[in-house]
């Protein structure tokens, strides 16, 4: 993420940009984290001013809103299954073939579960 562009558009003093960024860059913040900034954590990375604290939070407000207006306002699409997704597509599946018959004894049902386990901490990063 180019943060001395992004932070450019906040109308803070250069300078300010300049060690802003740094310190954006240097604690390896992605694009995405902008979401999750607050007053508390700007203050913990050593942005002390709350004035400069705040124009930064608005445009990461302002950004947040861009983007949810660029999706329509839907949650981000999932890389990977999730259970019921599965569980749909093989129901289609029986379907298609014309085998209505739930009568599977419960083989899908333990895969359906196996998957849930996998995609539930596929997303996990150290604290």
């Amino acid at each position: 993420m180019d943060w001395f562009s992004w932070l450019s558009k906040t109308g803070l003093e250069p300078s300010l940009v300049y060690e802003y960024g740094l310190t954006l860059a240097h604690n390896e913040l992605e694009e995405e984290d902008m979401f999750y900034f607050n007053h508390e954590f700007l203050q913990s990375m050593g942005i002390s001013i709350a004035k400069h604290r705040l124009e930064i939070l608005k445009l990461a407000r302002k950004e947040e809103k861009e983007t949810l207006f660029l999706t329509n306002g839907s949650p981000t699409a999932q890389l990977g299954f999730s259970s019921p997704v599965v569980y749909h597509f093989q129901k289609e599946e029986k379907k298609m073939d014309g085998d209505d018959n739930d009568d599977d004894d419960g083989y899908w049902t333990a895969a359906v579960e196996e998957i849930k386990w996998d995609t539930m901490f596929q997303d996990l990063k150290p604290n």
